[in-house]
């Protein structure tokens, strides 16, 4: 897989490819083995992260937009799961969170597309990645909304 990432980085545009040597190791460690261990799913993933930064250059003036782990994780999760936009959306953090514990335990939320996200065998598999690398699944549907205003304020 690492060998396909490396592929896709190294198509990019001359200007894109030295930037994107800073996302080497994000991209390994968002893109093993799993539910975004899928060529075209990395593909997308560069792609929009790679507009992401061309906007953000050019709407602020920056010689580089600030890449990190949380944003890396909501670009390629939207891309494997549009739904999960409209949840994070519609649902204030605490309750989402609340939703998808108790999605995890079998309970059944009212809601059919959060219902039908929940049962997901991958998305389990994720969030139990994502509740690893922070300190609450709050936490990180905070950094995950403030990744989704970044990339709504660029139009992506």
């Amino acid at each position: 897989m690492l060998k396909v990432v490396g592929t896709i980085l190294g198509a990019l545009p001359p200007d894109e490819s030295r930037l994107s040597v800073a996302w080497h190791p994000l991209l390994r460690a968002v893109f093993k083995p799993g539910p975004f261990a899928n060529p075209r799913l990395i593909k997308r993933t560069v792609n929009r992260l790679s507009l992401l930064c061309r906007f953000e250059r050019g709407l602020a003036g920056i010689a580089a937009a600030k890449v990190d782990r949380a944003l890396l994780e909501w670009i390629v999760a939207t891309e494997r799961w549009p739904v999960l936009r409209r949840l994070l959306a519609a649902y204030e953090v605490d309750a989402l969170a609340a939703a998808l514990d108790a999605g995890a335990g079998g309970k059944a939320s009212g809601d059919p597309d959060l219902d039908v996200f929940v049962g997901d065998r991958g998305v389990q598999s994720w969030l139990k990645g994502v509740r690893a690398q922070a300190a609450s699944l709050d936490t990180r549907l905070r950094e995950f909304r403030e990744a989704e205003r970044r990339l709504r304020r660029c139009g992506l």
